[in-house]
């Protein structure tokens, strides 16, 4: 049988359907967990030294790579000790019952190391409130005065549970959903966490409303020691940390589910605003391996704390000063600053997390790498509010081949948008539209567009492309300075989907190399005034010279092909005299018939 061969004409269409953000997260709750007992005062002076880059990076919107990100504008930062006392007949120098209890400590430079200047800080809450405007050199010389410690807390190290005591509130104090977790305090009680008291407002979004990242630091040369059972406290020939280590072996310990669970109950709707972070011992040959692996993925990252948690297994041993003491064997030494245990049970609570959870060595000299590692993961959670992908306004001011869509709450609470009928630019999403309601049940309303001309809005309310606005320009990076705004925002629980299609073509089409930063059929073609410019669709010959056979869509703002006939335009491409422009000087252009054109 003979068939007749034609050339193949693929539509080429660039989709793109994307989750965007209207209003992005741009607080950071920062909370950091120090070790005050004896052998920590290198890693608090290192500590020290790089905090103030975290806070210029968080608040200039620095990734440490050099690329950039939504600043954060609204900061919190808290320090707690891990000193919450150990309850004993015997009393024990440092471990007076309950500690610091969780409580977020401003006492400026406690051991009055001279190294710093410490003017009392006159603060309105127990923490470091950073708005934007503010220096961020104050911001960090109260924080480096803060978490100077110093060195005469327990040696019975509860970093996990003091850090769950600063941020967990009593259940029924807060709009969210906590469980009835209680903590061992002064008395013989059991009492509730300061998250709702003593340190209320240090946690943003316990309204329900879950609008900032809380990023825990946890910074110990020790394991956890956090205690379901405190009468094993004692100090009769054994080091805290083999008294920790049987602890944990017994059952004596708090499980970390304790942790992982209580973390995660502050931000019940958005486990990716949870990160948690310790800096503690690791093994030597484990310093470098994070390196080596890619976190997003869960097989290598399953394989990297398998391999981790293998090597933390603490060893008990005699001290080797001839008293006959036991210790745990150090697993990692860095010389004059000193050596660490293994902490296993910290690693745990970091490996629960996922990409979230990050976990450095302290038997280093520089916090640098760790610290950077949070501002990573800060910064890759924040959501943005600014677009990777340019739009493209036609002459009449709007984005053709784009779609913006509200899903609203499924069960909406008071204030939240019901119904599309609540508000005049929206419609109910019909099943031409993608479906009524997506998979969730939320109900889909399309939003209306309106037309923007030379940087000022037409009248009319709805969605616009904001490429010119003072807040696009001052909250999104130079190369992305473009988002989808609205004049009447969607408010809480509304989900803002935007839908694009665009048609383009390939180099191959177009019989010549090309270069990807080279334009094509269907490239943008506006000038920095917002006008159609043909110099903006020249493009490079092989040879060097120019190739000028684009022109700029005096209507769509895009690069077409003008022709006279078939054989002007790329293969199997005809040549279309419809939809020229009135006093056009183009004439007819390529189309390609398999899109519909």
């Amino acid at each position: 049988m003979e068939r007749t061969l034609t050339e193949v004409n693929p539509c080429l269409i660039r989709q793109v359907d994307e989750a965007i953000t209207t209003d992005g997260i741009s607080r950071v709750d920062l909370l950091f967990v120090v070790d005050d007992s004896i052998s920590m005062e290198a890693e608090q002076g290192l500590l020290r030294q790089q905090f103030p880059r975290m806070v210029e990076l968080l608040t200039t919107g620095q990734r440490p790579n050099g690329e950039t990100f939504e600043p954060i504008k609204d900061l919190h930062i808290g320090v707690v000790s891990t000193n919450l006392g150990a309850p004993t007949s015997v009393p024990i120098k440092g471990c007076a019952v309950p500690g610091d209890d969780g409580l977020l400590l401003v006492d400026p430079n406690r051991d009055g190391s001279p190294d710093l200047e410490c003017p009392a800080l006159s603060l309105p809450q127990p923490f470091i409130a950073y708005k934007r405007g503010d220096d961020p050199h104050e911001v960090a010389r109260a924080f480096a005065c803060m978490a100077t410690l110093g060195t005469s807390g327990c040696g019975f190290e509860q970093p996990l549970e003091a850090m769950l005591k600063a941020v967990m509130p009593a259940p029924g104090s807060v709009a969210i959903e906590v469980p009835d977790v209680l903590f061992h305090g002064a008395g013989p009680t059991l009492e509730p966490g300061h998250g709702g008291g003593e340190n209320a407002g240090f946690i943003r979004g316990l309204d329900g409303s879950e609008d900032s990242i809380i990023a825990v630091v946890v910074v110990t040369d020790e394991e956890d020691c956090s205690a379901r059972d405190q009468s094993f406290f004692t100090a009769d020939g054994k080091t805290s940390n083999v008294v920790c280590t049987r602890a944990a072996e017994d059952g004596s310990l708090y499980g970390i589910e304790r942790y992982v669970m209580g973390l995660r109950a502050l931000r019940p709707s958005h486990p990716e605003r949870v990160i948690f972070a310790a800096i503690v011992g690791l093994p030597d040959q484990q310093r470098d391996a994070r390196d080596r692996v890619d976190f997003e993925s869960g097989r290598q990252r399953d394989d990297y704390y398998a391999g981790l948690l293998g090597s933390l297994s603490p060893e008990i041993v005699e001290k080797t000063d001839g008293t006959g003491v036991l210790s745990v064997q150090p697993i990692c030494d860095n010389g004059e600053f000193g050596d660490a245990a293994p902490a296993p049970r910290i690693v745990q609570v970091a490996q629960a997390f996922g990409e979230n959870g990050l976990v450095h060595s302290i038997c280093t000299r520089d916090f640098r790498p760790a610290l950077d590692s949070v501002v990573e993961r800060i910064a890759d959670n924040l959501p943005d509010v600014c677009l990777t992908f340019p739009l493209v306004p036609n002459a009449s001011g709007r984005v053709e081949a784009c779609s913006v869509k509200w899903e609203l709450p499924s069960s909406p609470k008071p204030g939240e948008l019901a119904r599309c009928s609540e508000r005049a630019f929206l419609r109910p999403a019909t099943e031409e539209d993608g479906g009524r309601r997506t998979k969730d049940g939320r109900a889909v309303c399309v939003v209306d567009q309106v037309p923007v001309f030379a940087g000022h809005l037409a009248s009319g309310q709805g969605w616009y492309y904001d490429d010119f606005s003072d807040t696009t320009v001052r909250n999104c990076p130079a190369e992305r300075a473009r988002r989808v705004a609205f004049t009447d925002p969607p408010g809480p629980g509304v989900n803002v989907t935007l839908s694009c299609s665009q048609e383009t073509v390939s180099a191959a089409l177009l019989g010549r190399d090309h270069r990807e930063d080279e334009p094509t059929i269907g490239s943008a073609c506006l000038d920095a005034q917002g006008r159609a410019d043909s110099a903006l669709c020249v493009m490079a010959r092989p040879d060097g010279a120019q190739d000028t056979r684009l022109r700029c869509h005096p209507d769509k703002n895009v690069c077409f092909l003008p022709c006279i006939a078939d054989a002007d335009c790329p293969a199997a491409w005809v040549c279309d005299d419809r939809d020229i422009p009135e006093n056009a000087a183009s004439g007819p252009q390529c189309r390609n018939p398999t899109c519909g054109g």
